[in-house]
């Protein structure tokens, strides 16, 4: 296989670490997704069933997906920065600089 000229090759344990990090990340989304579902299931009860549902009002539940969006996006970030730090990529090469 042809390595791309833009990377170098990474050692075995970048390659472990990486896969690792990446399937964190996959679980950490995968939970905040079953908060999404969770939260909006309590929103559609409280449509039907009143001001409040287990405690919360609407407010809250609309700020827990607030909260779960940005989550998602501050985790996404952060997953690119570790892999970053562990993968060190060579300078990224312009398509006109070869």
């Amino acid at each position: 296989m042809k390595q791309n000229p833009h990377y170098r090759n990474l050692t075995e344990m970048e390659t472990e670490l990486t896969l690792e990090v990446r399937q964190l990340e996959a679980q950490i989304l995968e939970k905040l997704e079953e908060i999404g579902a969770m939260r909006q299931a309590q929103k559609d009860s409280l449509r039907n069933y009143g001001d409040t549902v287990e405690g919360l009002g609407i407010h809250q539940l609309n700020e827990s997906h607030r909260c779960i969006a940005l989550a998602k996006t501050n985790i996404q970030q952060g997953i690119m920065w570790a892999v970053r730090a562990t993968t060190l990529p060579d300078q990224i090469k312009a398509a006109n600089d070869d």
